[in-house]
Order: C-alpha cells, then structure tokens, then sequence
C-alpha cells in the first residue's frame, strides 16, 4: 500500500482474528462481509520519502526504433548505433541538469530500448520535468517481483510438443538464438548449463562473484552461458524503506544467482538436461530424447539456444531496473527476452512496458510472465502489459503424480501422494503422531521430535512420523524427519484434497507423503503401523489454468492479456548451487520460459520473417482445446504449440498494427454494440493455403459474430482479409452487479495448404450497459425549507437506475494528470446496524474510471474530537494485500486508530469494476461513534502504485446518528421514468455540521460526474 497523507499503512501479520460484531437492516445487506472481520495487524508508518522513481522519455527515436526504421539493415552497423545513442545522450542532458538542480539523483540514461533518463525527484518537480524542452512523457517505473511461488522440464517440454520440433535433419534446437534471461542470475556452474556439475564448484564461484566469471562456464568460449550482467548485486531491494543502502544498485561483471529463481528459468528455456547419474546431456536432441533417457532435469524447450543472463534482483526482495535491463538486451543484440517478473494491475503506460514495446519493434522477441495474483479481473502485470510483449499464463501439465498404497494395521488402507517421489520403504513402519498443539498444527519444532524419540526408546528408526500441516514450511517436516532418523514423513493437509507436489527436496531422500484431511488422516493417526506400496494419483489441476495465474484483461484500456499459456505447476529445473540437482517450483515464471524456448525455436525456423510475424506464428497456432477450463481472459489463445508455431507458413495478424488478437476495448452501453475489426492472414510460403472461417463464442454477455467470408485462399506470399463485426445487446450486456465480458474465437481451419496448421485469434470486449440518471432539486433544498424534494429521472435505455442518497460532503479539483485517482466528491449516509449502532457509508467518487479499484487506494480521514486533528483513517485497499501481502483483487474497508495504529475491517468495499465510485461501510462503532458522540469531520486522498496521490480541497461534517440532511434513500427508477423523492432537513444540526448538498449515487452511469450527481444546498 501507498502512504496516505496522515499515516501509512503496511500489513505486519498474515492472520486476522474473527469478530463478534454483528449487522442488521436490509440496507446492510447490499454490503458484502470482508472474508476475515475484526482486528488486523498494522504497522503506522512514519512519513514516507515524497520522491519518485520516474523514466523521463524524450523526443527522438531510441537505437532499436531507428534499426528497424533502416531500410538495409547491414548499414546500420555498430558505429552507426553508437552514433546514434551519442547523439540521444546529448539531447538528454537538460534533464540531467533539470534534476540535479532540483536536487533529484540521476539512476541511468538509456538509449537503446528507451531514449531517456531515469530519475529520482520529488513529486513536486514532476510539471518542471515534463515541461523540459524535449521531454515527451513521464513514465512511472514499476516495481516488479519474482512470478513464482514457492513437473518437471521431462513432463512439461513434452507436454507442450517440443521434442517433435527437435527431430531430424530439419529439427530445430535454437542453435545461434541468443536469449535474455532478465531474472535474479544464473549457476552457471550447473550440470544443466555445462558447468562442473558440483556444489563445491558453486561455492568456489561464489568466493568471487563479484569478479569476472570463470570464462570456461561463462563467457563467448562457455557450453551456455554466453554472457550477461549484474546491474545489481546480492544486497539490492527496490521495496527497501527510503534511506536504506539496499536501494543503490552495486553492478558487477558477474550474474552468479544466490536466489535460484533465474538458474531455474534458464533451465526451463534453454537447459542442455541433466542426466540421471548426474551429468550434462550432450545430445543429440529429436523427438525420442526425452523418452529415451532417464533424467534427472530434463532438457529445456531450446537446448541448443546462447543464454545470457541479465541480473535485475538482490538475493530476496524486488527490482526496479528492469528498463536498465532491457536497454542492455537491445544494446547486444539479443534475439529473445524473457522476463519471468512483474508488477501486478499492469497497464500499458510503465516505462518497462513502453522498453519491451520498442524492443519488440526493433527485432527482439519479448515474452512475460502475466503475474500469479489470481484470476480476478485487471490482476495481470507489467511488463507483460505491453502490446507486443507475450504475455504468459499458467496451467498444469502432469497428469499424476507418484503416489503410495498406505495398508493400515490394524486393518484398512488409504492412498496418499508421494511428495517428493523418493523411494518407498519396504517392511512395516511404526506410525509415531506428533500431535497438534495450540495452532491446530505440528512438525515445526525440533522439541516435538526430541519427545517423540523419547517416547521411543531413543530411535525413530522404521518409523513414520505423521504431522499436520500449518505455520512453518512443508518441507521442514520432511527435512526433520531424516534428521530425527524416521524412515519415512507423512502431513495431514488443511484442506480436502492433496497438498503441493513438492519433488525433489534436496538433502532428503527418505518419502515425504500427502494425505487428505478428515477420514485419511484421522485413519492414519489411529493406526498402530504400515506399510507402503508405490501407486499413483491423479492431478486434479490438470490440464487447467493454475489457480495462482494472474487474470485480464489489462488495465486503463482493457485489451486482452494475457496471450498464451504454458506449464507453470510444479516445474522440476535447474536447483541453482546444487551442483546437478533440480528444484520445483510453481509459477507464471516458470510458464514464461516455455514460451521463450519456443520463441526462439520458431526464429531458428523461420529466418527474413519479421517479430511481428513471428510473434503471431506462435500466438495464433497454440491450442484452446488443450486447457480444459479455457477462457480468454486467463489465458489468451490457449497452450502454446511449438510444432504449429515452427510449421506454419501462414500468420494471422488482427488491424492494425499486427495485433496478436481483436480487442475491443471497454464500452459503456446505452444502445446495442457493433464494432468492426479486420484480421490479415499473411502466406509466407511458397504453395497457397485455403482456409475455412468460424467463430465461436467461448464466455460472456450474449453477442454475435459476423465474418466478412466463410473460406477463402491466400496466394504464395500473398495476403487475404477476414472483417470480423461483433454485435452485443445492450439489453443483455449487464450492469454493474457483476464484470461482463464478451469472448470468444476467430478459427482459420486449413482445407487444403500449411502443413494442415490452424490458427485461431481471440476477440474480446468488457461491456457494461449504462443508466442515465439526472438529479436537480425541486425549489429550494437548504436549512430554511426543512423538507426539499429531489427529482431524479432515468433518461431512456436499456436498464433502471438506481438512486443512492448520501450527504454530499468534501470535493476535489480536476486534474487530468492524476487519472484514476483523482477525487472528484465525496457523500456519507448512516443506517442502524440492528445493535444499537450505526454503519456509515461513505461514496467517494472520481473524475475519471479505474479498471479497479484494488489498484489504488482511497483514503477517507476522519477527525471525531472536532481538534482538527485526524483520528482515523479509513482505507480502501486490496485486501489480500494488506491481509496476506499479496493482491487478490478485492476491496477491504480497514478503520486504522491513528492513535494506537489498531485496525479492523468488517465490510468490502462495493466498488465495480471500470467504475469511479466506491462505497465504503464501517461500523460506526470502530470510529469511536456514538449517540452521545455522533459527529466527525472528513476528507480524501487518494493513491496509485507509481507514486502519484490526490487529496479534497475541503472537508465536510457529518452527525452519524441525527444527520443533517436525510441518507440513505434508494429508489429504483425505471427507463423513462421519474421519481420525486423527499429530503428532510435537520436546521439545528445543519448549523452544526453542514453538508455541501446532497450526492446521489448511481453506480451503473456512466464512469465520472454521471456516477454521483451532486446538488448543493442554498
């Protein structure tokens, strides 16, 4: 969360405690109850650095904009992109002045990927920065995290055809492809890299990381690891509190990862494959390599391909030199970018979106990872955001997972999961339970494996040790079970079905087994011994969308993202400093290089094609059918296809601009929806390819799809066009009680040409039909009149509108700048909360819509001791964020006690997406309120995750218990109609604590002033 004005806020604890507070009414029906209520763990912070880190983007194209603009492109040599990149830096010196006498700090100059200047300033020295001759646009520069969370490259390479590509003399391994990995470094003493295979070869690297690299495993003479950076060193944190020495980068020659994460991705992209024994594969690669071979890791999707690692991350925490990144990659020559990071509610306005689009024009291959928040609308990240980046989701691709038969003595068997897939014990083990203590858990102490030996005559040989999952890491109970000397480790999961698959946990070689909670586990503490036979167990994951992949569409314009899918779920790669061993992890990050692999593998098969071409080569061959819960905004165009992508010699490419597929946007419905876009199919072979056409809808608001031609044929380096005209209902399209979509596939199904290869391009649109409701007041609406009338009409269309009365209260100034953020008004209104309380709401509206809310964070300030002084803070804000320290796209109202720095939630916020109101419920009892104490004053602020906020220009006042001017109306007003609803007026309170007029909501207008009409009071 940003830092309000007041005082900030930061989650310090997971958990929440339940609470006793209960509500009543039917108007606190309409509020949804937060999943949690009661008290939350804050911390207050103190105040926060008003700097920001910023790209100033100048006038003038960078290196990779001008190589693709030259026509030939061997005159565009080396000399000549030095010339150009002098000649930018330059033309960047005023900003470099600018900000030095402005007192900011200067962090980089690009040239390559970007032309500008990376800046630390004061937000207030952002107008002085865009007015700067020259200056373009201010980019804010997201802060990107790892997209991993905490089967194997045998399983998922396969799964997804590469093998097939590899085959023959024609196969494609990605020999002369040079791939980026910008990620946390590269073990490039790994098996799987050609390295010395040891962990003492690690460590002897390690004693000199910050020197240049061995050149036998790192360098243009190394098997893999062809060359890269440290832009960062080990101690580096973008999310370091302000002052900290973890800010400032330290570069060196040498990216050897101390994180794992980057070792990991590389393996999956491009990894020669560790044998079973240990050793490096050395080929030859065809479809019968994977197969015929045990493995220890198993190769990646381009085994032949150069690596180059470019490290962005410290050993733990976050990253904000990803265009520094980038800009090297264009800088040499790369052929492929990978970039398994990101921040979450990605747009297409960071300044690392705008380096990935230039880079992707200038000739380099860019694919993302699309975040792993959840499937919530508007959770995909950025870079993945950008329009020519692909972005990546998850999904799972094994299909079982290695199990165990549990016979029980006495009597009865269960089947558990074999969680790290190690050799099961023969004979009969006695089951030892480490019983649950307070937390409902066990196996996280050593204290409680001392006791069991205890209990045991001092050995927990031919034992089985079975403990419940919670609190401490899963593998811990594993790696204490050796330790203690069981034979084998069982946990009892926290939920129905089996836990994660863990795979190999280094130092551990005895099973570590999964079993179900309820039955399974109660059967397994009550049995007196076992015995164990292999089994296996199906996935129920598979083959569906990973429940961590981050959902679309992007944010601010809402086109599609993500665009493909690839494996991500328990990934077996590279276990960096292992010496040969691999390591599991789940992950966007771990689908991302799946994709890399197959971009750079579809380079290698089509050479003179362009990115563009290529880029749809492998978005429009991969396969819906193929994920079983399939669904655009998930997942784009399905599971990425390297066989389709390699093989066909037809791309097809929606206008204009070579998009990968039709979005339609956003749109706000008072008449039915039609809209036309145009997709090119271009034939780069040499024989023609005819194809039929079909479009079918695949979720949302009912629609309709009409194509200009149903089968056509496209010549020998030819092209031929499809007019798609998507048509929706506003009647049906939806309000805002739900997010709508509309979704779907254009199919190019061949008859007859291109290797019998089809291709598919999605459309999508979010719409949402409006209600045009107008509020003025009838005469005079004031203290003087004691009752007024308010008229609210419903002008025509499709659906009624909804009248919400609140107290108008604070209000804000336009400012274009600010975007979604910036506050327009805000109402409160209070109702009985069936306890003898009150619940108040407060509506704060904004100038301009927000995809989502949960991006943001709106700030209500309350003062209830009248001595101008806030109290309270009430904050709109994700709620797994603050809860769980990641963003699940759902609003929480937090009530924080600026005093003692307590809070408490109860209620979300109703706050739809592509909207600018919030509605925002607090028991008013969290505020101190009462009947003898009803009144409180308050203003706004507001937030974005660049830095940016807002704040009202006044306040207001309100009496909780005896308002001034009556709340809490709600009238339903039919298309057409009228309704005069009276407003009653309190004159000795008005004089109290006087409303601004009265704000009445409607949450289906259109997003801006139509969403809270305001009338004042006179």
């Amino acid at each position: 969360m940003r830092r309000a004005a007041a005082a900030g806020l930061v989650a310090v604890a997971l958990a929440c405690s339940p609470s006793s507070s209960s509500t009543g009414g039917d108007r606190a029906s309409r509020f949804v109850a937060a999943p949690v209520q009661g008290a939350v763990p804050f911390a207050v912070l103190p105040a926060r650095s008003p700097e920001l880190t910023v790209v100033v983007v100048l006038a003038g194209d960078p290196v990779a904009l001008v190589a693709a603009a030259t026509p030939t492109p061997l005159r565009f040599d080396a000399a000549a992109r030095a010339r150009v990149a002098s000649n930018l830096s330059i033309g960047q010196q005023p900003v470099r002045d600018l900000v030095a006498a402005r007192g900011g700090q200067v962090l980089a100059s690009f040239q390559h990927a970007v032309n500008g200047v990376k800046v630390r300033i004061s937000a207030r020295d952002l107008a002085a920065l865009r007015a700067t001759p020259g200056v373009v646009e201010v980019r804010p520069v997201a802060i990107a995290r790892r997209q991993a969370d905490q089967p194997d490259n045998a399983v998922s390479v396969p799964f997804i055809g590469a093998p097939t590509v590899w085959d023959g003399g024609t196969g494609f391994h990605g020999e002369g492809i040079k791939i980026a990995v910008i990620d946390t470094g590269i073990d490039y003493t790994h098996a799987n890299f050609g390295g010395p295979g040891t962990a003492a070869g690690y460590d002897a690297a390690h004693a000199h990381e910050t020197e240049p690299a061995d050149p036998k495993f790192f360098g243009p003479d190394a098997p893999k690891v062809k060359g890269g950076t440290d832009l960062v060193g080990d101690a580096y944190d973008a999310s370091a509190p302000a002052g900290s020495p973890a800010l400032t980068p330290h570069p060196d020659p040498n990216p050897l990862d101390c994180n794992g994460h980057g070792s990991h991705v590389s393996g999956t992209a491009t990894g020669f494959g560790v044998l079973a024994d240990g050793s490096t594969f050395r080929g030859p690669y065809t479809a019968l390599t994977v197969s015929g071979n045990s493995w220890r890791i198993g190769p990646g999707v381009a085994p032949l391909a150069d690596l180059y690692s470019v490290r962005v991350f410290g050993c733990e925490g976050s990253t904000d030199v990803v265009v520094d990144a980038i800009d090297w990659a264009v800088k040499n020559g790369m052929n492929v970018i990978n970039m398994s990071l990101g921040s979450t509610f990605g747009g297409p306005d960071t300044a690392d979106a705008l380096a990935s689009e230039n880079a992707a024009k200038g000739g380099i291959m860019v694919v993302a990872s699309a975040g792993n928040d959840g499937p919530r609308p508007y959770m995909t990240g950025s870079p993945a955001s950008g329009d020519r980046v692909i972005s990546v989701a998850a999904m799972d691709s094994t299909p079982l997972f290695p199990g165990a038969i549990v016979t029980l003595s006495p009597s009865g068997s269960i089947t558990a999961q074999n969680n790290n897939g190690a050799p099961l014990p023969g004979g009969s083990l006695k089951v030892v339970v480490l019983p649950p203590g307070p937390g409902g858990f066990s196996g996280c102490d050593d204290a409680e494996y001392q006791a069991a030996q205890a209990a045991n005559n001092g050995s927990l040989a031919n034992t089985i040790l079975v403990t419940t999952r919670g609190s401490c890491a899963r593998v811990d109970r594993a790696i204490k079970a050796q330790a203690f000397g069981a034979a084998a480790a069982a946990m009892i999961n926290n939920a129905a079905g089996f836990g994660v698959f863990e795979g190999s946990i280094p130092g551990v070689t005895i099973p570590f087994l999964g079993v179900r909670r309820g039955a399974d586990g109660n059967a397994l503490s009550a049995a007196a011994s076992v015995t164990l036979a292999p089994t296996t167990v199906p996935n129920p994951g598979f083959p569906r969308f990973a429940t961590f992949s981050s959902g679309g569409p992007r944010g601010g314009d809402s086109a599609l993202k993500p665009n493909i899918t690839a494996p991500g779920v328990s990934i077996l790669s590279t276990g960096s400093g292992t010496g040969n061993q691999g390591a599991v992890i789940s992950g966007t990050s771990m689908a991302s290089p799946h994709v890399a692999g197959v971009a750079a593998l579809t380079l290698q098969a089509h050479p003179g094609w362009t990115t563009d071409e290529v880029r749809a080569a492998i978005v429009s061959t991969a396969a819906a059918s193929k994920v079983a819960d399939y669904a655009a905004r998930l997942g784009g165009n399905g599971l990425v296809q390297p066989v389709g992508a390699t093989a066909t010699q037809v791309v097809a490419l929606a206008q204009p601009n070579g998009a990968l597929n039709l979005s339609f946007g956003f749109a706000e419905l008072s008449d039915d929806f039609r809209q036309e876009q145009t997709v090119r199919l271009r034939n780069r072979g040499s024989t023609p390819a005819t194809f039929t056409v079909s479009a079918t809808p695949t979720a949302g608001s009912p629609h309709s799809i009409a194509l200009s031609r149903t089968s056509f044929t496209v010549a020998p380096r030819g092209e031929a066009e499809v007019d798609v005209r998507l048509s929706v209902p506003a009647a049906s399209a939806g309000n805002t009680a739900a997010f709508r979509e509309v979704a779907g596939l254009v199919t190019f199904t061949p008859t007859s040409g291109n290797g019998g290869v089809a291709l598919a391009v999605p459309y999508y649109l979010v719409p949402r039909v409006r209600a045009n409701l107008n509020a003025n007041a009838i005469g005079r609406l004031g203290p003087s009149v004691g009752s007024g009338t308010v008229r609210v009409r419903n002008g025509d269309g499709p659906i009624p509108a909804n009248a919400d009365f609140y107290a108008w209260g604070p209000s804000g100034r336009r400012d274009p700048s600010l975007g979604e953020i910036n506050l327009r008004a805000a109402g409160a209104q209070s109702f009985d909360d069936g306890a003898g309380g009150r619940i108040v709401v407060f509506a704060v509206n904004t100038f301009e819509r927000f995809s989502t809310a949960a991006a943001d964070e709106f700030d209500v300030v309350v003062d209830t001791n009248a001595d101008g002084k806030p109290d309270f803070l009430v904050a709109a804000a994700d709620f797994g964020l603050v809860t769980a320290g990641a963003p699940d796209g759902r609003v929480g109202v937090f009530v924080i006690d600026l005093a003692t720095g307590s809070a408490s939630i109860n209620f979300l916020a109703d706050a739809p997406t592509d909207g600018s109101t919030l509605l925002m419920p607090v028991l008013g009892s969290d505020l101190g309120l009462t009947a003898e104490h009803p009144r409180f004053t308050y203003s706004l602020q507001s937030f974005d995750q660049n830095g940016n906020s807002d704040q009202s220009v006044d306040s207001g006042s309100f009496n909780a218990f005896t308002p001034a001017i009556e709340t809490g109306q709600f009238v339903t007003v039919n298309p057409g109609a009228t309704a005069n609803v009276p407003v009653a007026i309190d004159a000795a309170e008005f004089a109290r604590t006087p409303p601004t007029g009265v704000m009445v909501v409607n949450l289906d207008g259109r997003a801006g002033a139509k969403q809270a009409e305001l009338i004042k009071a006179r």
